[in-house]
């Protein structure tokens, strides 16, 4: 078995998406990946819901379940006509769907926070983003 890591030292813009490198690594049928962890939806895209739902889709289209260490997403889902024996696209849904995609608007809107001041000296290896008192490492 193979083991890979994922380093990202920026968080992601609208256009660019750095975590696409280990979304690609995951749907990878050579690497048999059954599960991607992440801590929580702001730190796997600051792009809003629409970007959110194509990486996640992305995944889930090749088996692969993304959770967040914080339970925002879950991998239940529910037929509405299960007691028919039917089901169609239309009647599965995720009881979660909708707060996943409230935080990854949440996080889209407060990502200008955290560039409020950059405090990446020439001498550090990685970038600490400086909210009043507190210091917050980017880390996926």
């Amino acid at each position: 078995m193979s083991k890979s890591s994922f380093i990202f030292l920026e968080s992601a813009s609208k256009e660019e998406q750095p975590v696409q490198e280990a979304i690609d690594y995951c749907v990878n049928s050579k690497n048999d990946i059954q599960l991607f962890i992440i801590k929580s939806i702001d730190r796997f895209t600051r792009g809003g819901s629409y970007l959110y739902d194509g990486l996640k889709m992305q995944l889930e289209r090749k088996g692969v379940k993304l959770i967040d260490i914080y339970g925002v997403i879950g991998t239940q889902q529910i037929n509405t006509l299960e007691h028919l024996g039917v089901s169609f696209d239309w009647s599965v849904y995720s009881p979660t769907k909708k707060s996943e995609i409230l935080e990854a608007e949440r996080a889209k809107d407060e990502m200008p926070r955290y560039y409020v001041k950059n405090d990446w000296s020439r001498n550090s290896a990685t970038p600490e983003w400086v909210i009043g008192s507190e210091k917050h490492h980017t880390v996926l």
